[in-house]
């Protein structure tokens, strides 16, 4: 048996500050002592923290036997314990290893434990070493209330210690010099304190000062522990990037705040950077920012402390430093600085600067290199980061308060900026609207002869019913009023020296105008007026104004069945249409009655390979779709598709418009492959939008943007989304229905990859445009309203979000039922915001959560983990009122099994800081 035996090491000023840390591997298990975390099989394993340290010990030693008394030295400083605190250890390691991994931990009776071998190591960091005569458990010299607890800092003459006061517990982190090298740079900090604290009284983001010793060797300030340096934090499970960048900012905000208020009585910091910056939670679930070490900081003004009454320190020693001397951290010095002039206000401006920079990038280590404005999306910031680190003094902002001022504006900056920019937009569109009005002329043909197109098509069906002795007269009488209609009624209302002629007519205006004319022009005729009917009803569908095309086509139904019968291929032609505005105009009910009647009319022919069955089941997956059916919806696509296949292979925008249906389904069911699968072939060149048609074209692409955003390939879906929505804008108009689905897609890929920000534009232009378009009450415009509740949450501003998700789910609960996918995703993000921001009795919001469903849920928001997202806000509402290891478990295997199948982090971040809330308490 080998036994170890503990040796103080005594201070050498040739020591090393830093020893290295491992990943150690052994079976399936692996264990990171840099991160402290044990993985097993893979996957990482929640364990308390007494358990790990004693993990680490036994690697660090593999096939040594540690005796109990040793590890009690080690882990828990020589404190008494009771005997079955180090067995629950060894216990809890088991467990968490398996049954497999537990072998590797044997236990060598009434003397201790070793870890059997094999055991592989790679380094992955350094671990600080202490130059004091003093260890983990011993008293702080000079303080026996404090019994040090961990080492947190090193650097040649100086150490950081976390130490707890012995009877109370509290927690404070003291300073040394070693060697009084570092004395000046102590009586500096302390000086300084007071400064703060004597003209601002006690404040949460500046680090407090209680005491210090300048007497006796080692020297020291005992300080509030402030939580760890924003460097550390950031990285710990991603919690930087996890933010979203408001409240990013609103971390920063604090930092600013901090410095602006200490520049205001005088006070320089000199060292601004993130190591210097502490964060720790507040009692409220939230992240208190205080600002640190003022050790290199000086004042504007040393008569500031006689003026306070400061004598009892070395007044020099808070005074400028010399010129020449730089202090600080090089890579957040100003220019000027390094350059050798003489620090000041702009110098910390700089270094803020810099770091709102990182934060709003998520990242503390990169520096500031050219083109770094391609990492910052808002224009705004980056005005702002430009102004705070331009390299010339004259040019930089004077003031930190400046830079905290435009932070705090940025809304009304950008609503400002926006109105200017659409002030402009609307002059230049004054000048263009001459131009385009001169040129639309063509436009208004080429509806024309697309409604020529369709007239014909519908009469086709009606002259195979004519007499054929007597249809060459009737034919001739008919082709003389159509050709009146055309002339006359359509293309005459665009002439200006005609009679009846409009001035600069819209394409809607002169259908509007046609129109009203029909009864009087075919009065006799229901057949060729219901054909036009069916030909306008189109016209209007593909202008996207539903309430015009269900009129229309309502009429042709009505026509048809006078001159035809309520069984003819026309009649049931336009019923299909019809169902299609009614739906779109979100009366789903009154579409399913529609297309119930449809089918009865049709019988046996529907299942004939003919258009009219084509439509048919194109209908039914359509209104499957609007009611957020996906499983119904795909079964009704596949079989169009297998029809088109058939009677139109080389229809192609009937293979576009199936397949986009076919693949909306496969996206909401989250099988994305199959959704990538069949959109990608109809990507290639020969597909371009003269052939498929500007809507269908575009509306795939939509889709396939959708499905690179479900797949986390942001970059592309953004890009391939702008593309249709450029081209839907050129071709339609920047207000069409499609051009507000498109911005509704653009907005879903932003908030996904956490960019909240630049989401807004998107979200207020989608239900701007839908509700112009469709109106209140539509399915599109509830949806869009639901989304810009959802965008207030992911911003943090829960309040806001929960207040319009309220009063949207009471809305919705007077017109639909519990099981409504959209009742049910609103239901799900209000809950979630009254969660999150501490807005609710919690027994309430379980009860909200209690009837949803994830096949609802991923219905409306295409994406991963539905049912561990449901189950993982269901396990946190409950931790909250009943707190213990049931709920905490039920949650972690939550969000395990979202992090296995590729959940966002976005979606993640709450779940893993309830977790880690839960673990701490």
């Amino acid at each position: 048996m080998s036994v170890r035996i503990l040796v103080r090491t005594m201070p050498n000023p040739n020591n090393a500050m830093e020893s290295p840390l491992f990943r150690y591997r052994f079976g399936t298990a692996e264990f990171d002592e840099a991160r402290l975390e044990l993985r097993v099989g893979g996957l990482a394993v929640e364990l308390e923290h007494k358990p790990l340290q004693v993990l680490a010990e036994l690697l660090r030693h593999p096939d040594e036997v540690l005796t109990r008394q040793e590890l009690n030295q080690i882990v828990w400083a020589g404190r008494p314990t009771v005997d079955e605190v180090l067995s629950n250890c060894i216990v809890k390691l088991r467990k968490a290893l398996g049954d497999r991994g537990a072998r590797h931990i044997v236990t060598v009776p009434r003397v201790g434990y070793k870890l059997a071998g094999p055991v592989k190591r790679e380094a992955v960091g350094r671990r600080l070493l202490s130059q004091l005569t003093v260890h983990v458990g011993e008293p702080v010299p000079g303080n026996a209330q404090f019994v040090l607890e961990s080492q947190i800092d090193a650097s040649q003459g100086t150490e950081v210690w976390r130490a707890r006061e012995v009877k109370t517990g509290e927690v404070r982190v003291f300073k040394f010099s070693l060697n009084g090298e570092r004395l000046p740079s102590l009586k500096r900090e302390a000086t300084l304190y007071r400064v703060l604290r004597e003209s601002l009284g006690d404040r949460p983001d500046i680090v407090r000062i209680y005491a210090w010793n300048f007497e006796t060797a080692p020297f020291f300030l005992e300080c509030e522990d402030g939580g760890e340096n924003l460097d550390g934090w950031a990285s710990t499970s991603g919690r930087l990037p996890n933010l979203a960048l408001q409240a990013r900012l609103a971390l920063f905000l604090q930092i600013a705040d901090a410095v602006a208020a200490a520049h205001a009585v005088g006070v320089l910091h000199k060292d601004l950077k993130p190591s210097n910056i502490l964060v720790k939670s507040r009692p409220d679930g939230r992240w208190q920012i205080q600002v640190a070490d003022f050790g290199s900081g000086g004042l504007t003004d040393p008569d500031r402390l006689a003026a306070l009454g400061i004598t009892q320190l070395d007044a020099s020693e808070a005074a400028m430093p010399p010129v020449g001397s730089t202090p600080g951290t090089a890579l957040y010095l100003a220019p000027e600085v390094l350059a050798g002039q003489m620090p000041g206000a702009q110098t910390d401006v700089f270094a803020l600067g810099l770091i709102l920079y990182q934060m709003v990038i998520a990242d503390l280590r990169k520096p500031m290199v050219s083109g770094w404005e391609r990492d910052v999306v808002d224009e705004l910031l980056i005005e702002d980061i430009a102004a705070a680190t331009d390299g010339s003094p004259a040019r930089r902002l004077l003031r930190v308060a400046e830079l905290v001022h435009r932070l705090r504006t940025l809304d009304s900056r950008r609503a400002e900026r926006l109105s200017a920019r659409e002030t402009r937009e609307r002059l230049a569109a004054a000048e263009h609207t001459a131009q385009r009005n001169r040129a639309q002329r063509p436009w208004l043909i080429a509806a024309t002869a697309s409604l020529g197109l369709g007239l014909a098509a519908s009469l086709l069906l009606y002259h195979q019913q004519l007499d054929a002795q007597r249809e060459s007269q009737r034919e001739r009488l008919r082709a003389e009023q159509i050709n009146r209609f055309l002339t006359d009624d359509l293309l005459g209302s665009v002439d200006p020296s005609g009679p009846g002629g409009l001035h600069d007519v819209t394409i809607k205006e002169a259908l509007v105008r046609a129109a009203s004319r029909l009864g009087k022009r075919f009065d006799g005729d229901p057949a060729t007026r219901a054909s036009i009917e069916t030909a306008l009803g189109q016209v209007y569908s593909g202008l996207t104004d539903y309430a015009a095309a269900e009129e229309n086509l309502r009429h042709a139904i009505q026509h048809f069945k006078e001159a035809l019968g309520e069984r003819d291929d026309a009649t049931l032609d336009a019923e299909y249409r019809r169902a299609f505005a009614l739906m779109s105009l979100n009366r789903l009910s009154d579409a399913a009655a529609q297309l119930t009647e449809a089918d009865r009319q049709a019988g046996a022919r529907l299942a004939e390979n003919s258009r009219l069955a084509f439509q048919a089941h194109m209908a039914r997956g359509n209104l499957y779709s609007f009611q957020y059916r996906p499983s119904d919806a795909l079964r009704e696509f596949q079989h169009a598709d297998r029809i088109r296949a058939v009677i139109e292979p080389n229809d192609f925008q009937a293979l576009y418009r199936v397949t986009d249906g076919i693949s909306w389904c496969y996206a909401r069911l989250g099988r994305l492959d199959d959704a990538e699968r069949v959109l990608r072939p109809l990507l290639a060149a020969r597909y371009t939008a003269d052939a498929v048609g500007p809507t269908p074209w575009s509306e795939l692409r939509l889709e396939y943007g959708a499905i690179l955003k479900d797949q986390g390939r942001y970059d592309e879906a953004a890009n391939i989304t702008r593309v249709a929505l450029d081209e839907l804008a050129s071709a339609l108009g920047t207000d069409a229905f499609f051009v507000g689905l498109a911005w509704d897609y653009l907005g879903d890929i932003y908030c996904a990859e956490g960019n909240f920000e630049r989401a807004a534009e998107p979200r207020q232009k989608t239900y701007d445009i839908f509700r112009a378009r469709l109106g209140d009450e539509a399915q599109n415009t509830l949806s869009a309203r639901a989304d810009l509740g959802i965008l207030e949450y992911r911003k943090g501003h829960y309040a806001q979000a929960a207040q319009q998700l309220a009063r949207l789910r009471n809305e919705l609960l007077q017109k639909k039922d519990l099981a409504d996918p959209l009742l049910q995703y609103t239901a799900f993000y209000l809950a979630s915001a009254q969660w999150e921001g501490h807005l609710g009795d919690p027994t309430a919001i379980g009860t909200l959560i209690a009837a949803l469903t994830p096949d609802a849920l991923a219905s409306v928001e295409s994406g991963k983990g539905w049912e561990q997202r449901l189950e993982a806000l269901r396990a946190a509402v409950r931790l909250r009122t009943e707190p213990g290891p049931k709920n905490l478990e039920r949650l972690s295997d939550a969000v395990a099994k979202m992090k296995q199948e590729g959940v966002s982090t976005v979606v993640l971040h709450p779940y893993l800081e309830a977790l880690a809330a839960g673990h701490a308490t």
